[in-house]
């Protein structure tokens, strides 16, 4: 998948997906470089790209801790996968039309 419209990863190593920015690249490398228990969220949707970062230190991992972007940003993956889904199917319908 060269560059996908609606992509998630989850990074938390030094592999980073392709479609992810060099700057944001080199950022994720720079933060996991010092931090090892960190991990990011990368959201592709179009050509919006944004990271999450959890900076859950494991000492300050709690339920009092603002986790309120992860359901946004759960959702906002889902309603750009239901309208990439939507969209292909309408192209396939097309096709399909168009080959009768």
């Amino acid at each position: 998948m060269s560059n996908p419209s609606f992509a998630v990863e989850i990074i938390s190593d030094e592999s980073m997906p392709a479609w992810l920015p060099a700057d944001m690249q080199e950022d994720c490398q720079e933060v996991l470089a010092r931090d090892d228990y960190r991990s990011c969220l990368a959201l592709k949707i179009g050509d919006k790209v944004s990271t999450f970062w959890d900076y859950g230190d494991p000492e300050d991992n709690s339920f009092g801790r603002r986790w309120a972007w992860v359901s946004k940003a759960i959702q906002d993956a889902y309603d750009a996968g239901r309208r990439d889904a939507i969209a292909e199917e309408a192209n396939e319908d097309a096709r399909q039309a168009a080959l009768r």
